[in-house]
């Protein structure tokens, strides 16, 4: 089951069978079982979409985008109300979530600057969420101002600064 699958039920009010619950995944007998990070990218969407108010037609899963590199896919991309890329995410499963800091980050920038002709881009997020003792969701992610520190380069040398808050619709 993508996240793409997933999301398209959760949104059409389908049912599914998923169990999500102490960091395990169950899967219905006639559906393979989700990847965890389909899963933390089907999180992170409803999040927007119900948390923090973001259109649906505002949110694309696992988009292929051109890189100086190749093609790299995001796994979340916003667009703003003029349809142009203001947010780009990665996500990653929580046991990798800190070693893979750097690579998430290099890769964020990297896809970035191609969609960023319009000066549209405003937000980098590296996100992650898990269920702690009890079943208590616990998120953990980092958001980078794009204007402000607009090279890999520009936010390293600057000590890597983040914001803690999920980016506002625009």
């Amino acid at each position: 089951m993508t996240a793409e699958f997933l999301l398209s039920r959760v949104l059409r009010r389908q049912y599914f069978q998923v169990k999500e619950a102490f960091e395990v995944a169950y899967g219905g007998i006639e559906e393979e079982f989700p990847k965890e990070k389909d899963l933390i990218k089907a999180h992170l969407v409803v999040a927007l979409l119900e948390q923090y108010k973001y259109p649906i037609n505002a949110i694309q899963v696992n988009k292929f985008v051109g890189t100086a590199q190749g093609l790299r896919e995001t796994d979340v991309l916003a667009l703003n109300r003029a349809k142009e890329p203001f947010l780009l995410a990665v996500v990653e499963v929580p046991q990798l979530y800190e070693e893979r800091v750097e690579a998430a980050m290099r890769d964020l920038y990297a896809q970035a600057a191609p969609q960023d002709q319009l000066k549209s881009v405003r937000w980098l997020l590296y996100y992650t969420r898990w269920y702690a003792t009890k079943g208590v969701l616990q998120k953990k992610h980092i958001t980078v101002d794009y204007l402000k520190f607009p090279t890999f380069d520009s936010w390293h040398t600057a000590g890597k600064p983040f914001i803690s808050f999920m980016p506002s619709y625009l």
